[in-house]
C-alpha cells in the first residue's frame, strides 16, 4: 500500500528550499487526480501529539454503543454514526430529502468519473476512478440525469457498496397521514441512521399490516441492527401505539414492494404518476389528490416521494392534480404579509419543485429545463465556468 500512495515530504519547504513549493504542488495534484490519498512525512507535528489524539480516539471508540450515539448531531458537533449510519440533514425551509438516497447515495452519487462528447464532437473527460476525487469541475453531476441534453456518455466509471449483512425496519401504525411524516422526520432526525422511511396509507395487509403505517429500515451489520432497531422503536412510542419490529426478510420484502409501487394496488388500465414535494407538504398533496380523482397513493422519501395511481389521461392530470395539488401546496406553507395572491404565488413555486413527465414529455412543470439548457449551451460554447 506505501507503494502506491504518494508519500509527501514537507521537509525542504519547511527548510526553505528553493523550489520545493513547487514540486510539492506538483506531487500533491498527482496524488489528487491519479490516486486519492497520500502521506505526508516531515509535518512538524511533535510526535507526542500525534499519540495523544489516536489514544483519545481510541479510548472513545471503546465507549459503549449507547454513550457513543449520545453525542447527537446538531449545527456545532458532527455526532459519531455507527457503521454504515446516515443522519439527513435540513435547512430552515424543510425542502426536499431522500433518505434512501442519503443512506446509499442517488445514482450520480456513484458517479465517479465520465468521458462524454459534447455537441461540437469534442471528448471531454471528467472527474477519476477513485472515490477522494477532487479534479476540476463536477460535470459528473450535471450530466447524470440530463438525459443525453448535455452530451453523450462514452465511458462512466461507478463506484459500488457491498450488501448490508443486515435489514430490518421498524413499523408504526399512526392517525393519519400528517402523523405518520412527524413520526418519519423524528426517525430521520435521530443518530440511528435509518436507510429509508415509507408511509403506506393502506398499510401491507399481506405482512400483517393494517391501516396507516410509517416504516423506517435499518441496515448494518446484524448486532447494529438490532440494538438501532430497538432505540428507534423506543423513540417513536410517542407517536402511537407500540411499533412493530419486521425481521429481516420480511423487511426485505416490504421495502422491495415500496421500491416497485406494488403497494398502490394499481390496475392494469391506471396509470402511475411519480410526484417530488417537500415532505412536509407530503399529506396536503396526497389528500387533495384523494379528493380529485379517488388517487391511490404510496409515499416514500419520508413523505417527499409521492407515487400515484389514477385516470391515464392528461385531461385528469392537468384537471386533478394542477388545481388540488397547487392549492394543497399553498396551504401548507401560508404566504407572507403583502404577496400576491396563493394561488399564483404556489404554482410558481410547485413549478420549482414538481416534474410530471410521461414517457420523455413534460406534461406540466419541468423547473430544470431551462439550467439545463444553460448548461448545454454553455458545454458547446466551451464556457465551463458558467
Amino acid at each position: 500500500m506505501a507503494e502506491m500512495i504518494p508519500v509527501l515530504d514537507l521537509g525542504p519547504l519547511r527548510a526553505g528550499e528553493a523550489g520545493a513549493l513547487q514540486r510539492l504542488g506538483a506531487e500533491l495534484r498527482r496524488a489528487f487526480t491519479e490516486v486519492g490519498f497520500y502521506f505526508v512525512r516531515n509535518h512538524g507535528v511533535p510526535q507526542p501529539l500525534v499519540d495523544e489524539v489516536f489514544e483519545a480516539a481510541r479510548r472513545f471508540h471503546d465507549l459503549p454503543m449507547e454513550q457513543k450515539l449520545a453525542i447527537r448531531f446538531n449545527e456545532d458537533n458532527v455526532g459519531y454514526m455507527p457503521m454504515r449510519g446516515s443522519t439527513t440533514r435540513m435547512n430552515a425551509l424543510g425542502t426536499i430529502y431522500k433518505p434512501n438516497a442519503n443512506a446509499g447515495g442517488a445514482m450520480r452519487d456513484h458517479v465517479m468519473g465520465i468521458r462524454f462528447v459534447n455537441g461540437a464532437g469534442e471528448v471531454v473527460r471528467s472527474g477519476g476512478r477513485v472515490l477522494k476525487n477532487v479534479t476540476g469541475l463536477d460535470l459528473c453531476k450535471l450530466l447524470a440525469g440530463s438525459h443525453g441534453t448535455l452530451g453523450v456518455l462514452t465511458e462512466v466509471t461507478l463506484k459500488v457498496l457491498p450488501a448490508p449483512e443486515a435489514s430490518g425496519s421498524v413499523a408504526l401504525r399512526v392517525a393519519d397521514l400528517a402523523a405518520g411524516v412527524r413520526a418519519l422526520s423524528a426517525g430521520l432526525g435521530s443518530p440511528f441512521g435509518p436507510s429509508g422511511a415509507a408511509l403506506l396509507p393502506l398499510g401491507a395487509p399481506g405482512l400483517g399490516l393494517e391501516g396507516p403505517t410509517a416504516v423506517l429500515r435499518i441496515e448494518d451489520f446484524s448486532e447494529s441492527v438490532a440494538y438501532r432497531l430497538a432505540r428507534l422503536r423506543a423513540l417513536l412510542a410517542e407517536f402511537g401505539a407500540p411499533a412493530a419490529l419486521l425481521d429481516g426478510e420480511t423487511s426485505r420484502t416490504l421495502w422491495r414492494l415500496v421500491r416497485e409501487a406494488s403497494l398502490l394496488g394499481a390496475a392494469a388500465a391506471e396509470a402511475i404518476w411519480r410526484v417530488s414535494v417537500p415532505p412536509s407538504a407530503g399529506p396536503a398533496v396526497a389528500a387533495a389528490l384523494r379528493e380529485a380523482f379517488g388517487a391511490k397513493l404510496l409515499l416514500d422519501w419520508g413523505g417527499g416521494l409521492v407515487w400515484i395511481a389514477g385516470p391515464p389521461t392528461e385531461a385528469a392530470l392537468r384537471l386533478s392534480f394542477e388545481e388540488h395539488a397547487r392549492a394543497a401546496r399553498a396551504a401548507s406553507e401560508p404566504q407572507p404579509a403583502g404577496s400576491g395572491g396563493v394561488l399564483d404565488s404556489a404554482v410558481a413555486r410547485l413549478s420549482g419543485l414538481v416534474t410530471v413527465r410521461r414517457g420523455e414529455e413534460v406534461v406540466w412543470g419541468d423547473a430544470a429545463a431551462a439550467e439545463l439548457e444553460r448548461a448545454r449551451r454553455a458545454l458547446e460554447a466551451g464556457d465551463l465556468v458558467t
